[in-house]
């Protein structure tokens, strides 16, 4: 079976009859549309009806039937299937596979380990551990970031072990 991939959250409850509120981290958001099934709490739900509500989503959801129930699931994480996501492109990634690798500047210097990535809406950043224990943060831009070898466990990036 393949890995459990976090798509969105429940956020609450909507209405009386046992819908809940999504938001949804995929990228466009309306991506977790296309992804079946949906595990909540590491089990597999039906979802019988999903529409766009405002900035998020809403859904109806089988064992999910009154308001009380609904109210249960917020804050639950909605995974699915890693092999549910769509198969990228050469030199394509999702961001959570950049968790983890370590960062190491064009010097040749270690600068520490991803921890996540921001969406900052100018551009993204990387979020690194320092090796000194202090968090770094990195734009994730053309100019800064050189290369992304994932299956070597690194990414290299123009940036100075001095800077914050």
């Amino acid at each position: 079976m393949s890995e459990l991939i976090v798509v969105g959250k429940i956020t609450g409850a909507y209405g009386v009859r046992g819908w809940v509120k999504i938001a949804s981290f995929t990228v466009p958001a309306d991506n977790i549309c296309d992804y079946r099934p949906w595990y909540v709490g590491g089990v597999s739900v039906d979802v019988k009806e999903l529409r766009a509500h405002g900035t998020g989503f809403v859904a109806c959801i089988d064992r999910c039937t009154d308001r009380d129930a609904a109210a249960a699931m917020a804050g639950r994480e909605i995974s699915v299937l890693e092999n549910a996501l769509p198969k990228l492109d050469e030199g394509d990634f999702y961001w959570r596979q950049l968790v983890g690798l370590q960062v190491v500047n064009t010097s040749g210097e270690s600068l520490g380990v991803v921890q996540g990535l921001l969406a900052t809406g100018a551009n993204d950043v990387i979020v690194v551990r320092g090796v000194d224990g202090k968090e770094l943060l990195i734009p994730f831009i053309g100019t800064v970031v050189g290369e992304v070898d994932i299956p070597g466990g690194r990414l290299i990036a123009d940036w100075g072990k001095d800077f914050s």
